[in-house]
């Protein structure tokens, strides 16, 4: 089990390539990293959670993607994975499991990777969770004491990381509280997840993220959360029943529901008169007379998605995540659209307060990523500054302005595509953060939608609605 810490960037060879699989249920379109830089071999993970770092590789590292279960076929879902896995790129299995085992390597300051350092802390992680060594290495799909292990593991990570930026945080505490109980007995991963969560709670309030921690009402409500789903867990019969068990979980317990009976607002230039409609009614794809529900006569300018769309379930703390909006013309042989995209957002809210929603970027000279096509199919691409202007945010509603942007786009004479009269798809992504929907009492995953932009697609949770402009 030798690892070798040559850097990533070698070329590759197919002969040596080292190749694992990304499970949690099987991961798909997973960012793959080998060292910290992106793969090359296999950017995103495929059917099977499949993917490859080049020999010489260290550390691999899968972030976010879709979590299809025993599905080896698939390679797309509507199940998002928001996390980070790692394992030493020699292993056969990237897992929950495995990346515990990393992060207490990790958190040992005097300890570097290698696999002495590893196999001591999967003999630690073992003992202390209970789980025989060689399940804690098997494939999860196959081996269910494998499955119901890392099931259980990603349970209680999950529930303090709303997000992926803040999975790494909450593994690295886990992984002291493991290693502190080195010694003074096991934990009972189906029966003790109260205890687990308090210790794990205790730690990042006293860790360089505090934020991270979860308030008592929080915890209390988190715990029970976990504790039924660890009960599930423990008494599926099949990996594929704890899959299912898993997601199910973490479909509940996401940290933000969609309400999709609230309200989006269409505003036009003219006179900043807008026009409110439900989200089913901007989700309607059919037309009457060749026009959507939603119309305008002077052109749209801004989209403001009331935050009573979104329900709070968890405090989120300046959750990192990718953004992307688009507006496209539908019609046949009309090129129109724009797309601008970024990496630089970050969300904030207080559990069960959906006024208190912020969408904001990172820093002040935050930037998007632009693309636009205008009606003669001329495309421009442009980094754009945000100035805090282009996302807002207040009591009320997030807000998407077009004007700013395409005031800011006159320096390159892009045409504003809206100047003219048509039908547009205007779609919104958000990826990183964990998302549901629920309809009564009945709870689902969040409808996802992809962006095609700059440096490729996006894909996430949003919202994707049709208007027709009239001039």
């Amino acid at each position: 089990m030798a690892l070798s810490l040559a850097a990533c960037g070698s070329s590759s060879d197919p002969a040596t390539d080292l190749s694992s699989q990304a499970i949690d249920g099987y991961l798909v379109a997973s960012e793959v990293y080998c060292d910290d830089i992106r793969s090359e071999i296999t950017p995103i993970t495929g059917a099977a959670g499949q993917f490859s770092c080049p020999a010489g590789s260290s550390i691999s590292k899968v972030v976010n993607g879709y979590d299809v279960g025993t599905d080896a076929a698939a390679t797309t879902g509507d199940v998002p994975f928001t996390g980070v896995l790692k394992a030493p790129s020699d292993q056969p299995f990237t897992t929950p499991l495995t990346t515990m085992a990393v992060a207490m390597v990790e958190a040992n300051p005097d300890l570097v990777l290698d696999a002495e350092s590893y196999q001591q802390a999967q003999m630690t992680l073992a003992e202390v969770l209970n789980i025989n060594i060689d399940d804690l290495s098997a494939n999860p799909v196959m081996n269910l004491e494998a499955a119901k292990g890392n099931a259980q593991v990603h349970q209680l990570v999950s529930a303090f990381s709303p997000d992926s930026g803040s999975y790494e945080g909450v593994t690295a505490a886990l992984a002291l509280v493991i290693t502190e109980q080195n010694g003074q007995g096991s934990f009972d991963l189906a029966n003790g997840s109260a205890d687990i969560m308090a210790r794990i709670n205790q730690t990042l309030a006293s860790s360089s993220t505090p934020s991270l921690a979860l308030s008592p009402e929080n915890l209390i409500q988190k715990t029970t959360s976990v504790a039924i789903a660890a009960q599930s867990i423990d008494e599926a019969q099949t990996p594929g029943r704890v899959s299912q068990e898993s997601v199910k979980a973490l479909l509940d317990q996401a940290p933000v529901t969609i309400d999709r009976s609230a309200s989006v607002v269409l505003k036009n230039g003219r006179d900043n008169i807008g026009e409110t409609l439900s989200l089913v009614d901007f989700e309607d794809v059919s037309r009457v007379g060749g026009l959507y529900t939603a119309q305008l006569n002077a052109g749209l300018t801004r989209v403001e998605y009331s935050n009573a769309v979104f329900q709070i379930n968890q405090d989120i703390n300046n959750a990192r995540v990718k953004f992307a909006f688009e507006v496209k013309s539908v019609r046949t042989g009309d090129p129109r659209s724009i797309t601008i995209t970024s990496d630089d957002v970050v969300v904030s809210a207080f559990q069960g307060d959906s006024s208190s929603l912020r969408v904001t970027m990172a820093k002040g000279d935050s930037t998007f990523d632009f693309v636009g096509t205008d009606a003669n199919g001329t495309v421009t691409t442009a980094v754009v500054e945000a100035k805090g202007e282009t996302l807002e945010t207040d009591n009320s509603a997030f807000t998407i302005d077009l004007d700013k942007i395409n005031r800011q786009l006159s320096d390159l004479d892009f045409q504003d595509i809206l100047a003219e009269s048509g039908n547009f798809r205007v779609t919104l992504v958000i990826s990183g953060l964990r998302f549901n929907e629920r309809d009564g009492n009945v709870t689902a995953s969040a409808e996802q939608f992809s962006v095609e932009t700059s440096g490729g697609t996006l894909s996430g949770d949003g919202f994707q609605g049709y208007v027709s402009v009239i001039r």
